[in-house]
């Protein structure tokens, strides 16, 4: 999830090599449920998105955003790792850099 106040929150979403980006819209719905529960429903705009830098084969493993959100660290199973820049403005996500590792084994999250 990217959050940029006061602009809307973007998601984006990875389900092996496809990917889907998300706006959440100004706004919100809520519902009163039984008891004191409140549920909150956002309404969000999905988009599929088809990156050109996106792998077409395995499937990503992590994706690690930095502080400002500006930048994601993706890590592919062919053991590549691409550092994505990311302009909220326009909704570009473009590549910046990426290079392969010699080993997946003991990489469960990217450190920024």
């Amino acid at each position: 999830m990217l959050a940029n106040p006061p602009k809307p929150t973007q998601f984006l979403i990875c389900a092996k090599t496809k990917f889907v980006r998300g706006l959440q819209e100004n706004s919100a719905g809520f519902q009163q449920c039984v008891g004191s529960n409140l549920k909150i429903y956002f309404f969000i705009k999905k988009i599929l998105q088809n990156f050109p830098w996106a792998r077409r084969e395995g499937q990503y493993l992590v994706m690690e955003p930095n502080q400002k959100n500006t930048h994601l660290l993706l890590l592919h199973d062919s053991k590549l790792i691409q550092l994505i820049g990311i302009d909220g403005d326009d909704d570009l996500y473009l590549l910046l850099r990426q290079f392969w590792i010699k080993e997946l084994a003991g990489i469960g999250k990217l450190f920024w």
